[in-house]
């Protein structure tokens, strides 16, 4: 297997994983991804068609950009991309 391939299998793992909620009356989404190669991975592939989907299935928010954050003390990161 490829690194790519392998990279693809990997974020498709952490995209079943994904959560969708409302905090203090605005959506979030936040996808589990764990390691940092993995994050830039998901950032570059996905960053434009993932906020294009979002825009599809909710047409009345206003979303912000994909934003890559790390659990603290840990090595495990997350997305996140919150309504405006």
């Amino acid at each position: 297997m490829s690194t790519n391939s392998e990279q693809h299998e990997l974020a498709a793992k952490a995209f079943k994983k994904t959560i969708i909620f409302q905090k203090h009356q605005k959506t979030r989404v936040v996808i589990p991804i764990g390691s940092p190669a993995l994050v830039d991975f998901a950032e570059k592939e996905l960053n434009n068609y993932l906020l294009s989907l979002l825009v599809k299935y909710y047409p009345t928010h206003h979303w912000q950009q994909l934003e890559p954050k790390r659990v603290p003390w840990t090595n495990f990161f997350y997305l996140i991309i919150k309504q405006k």
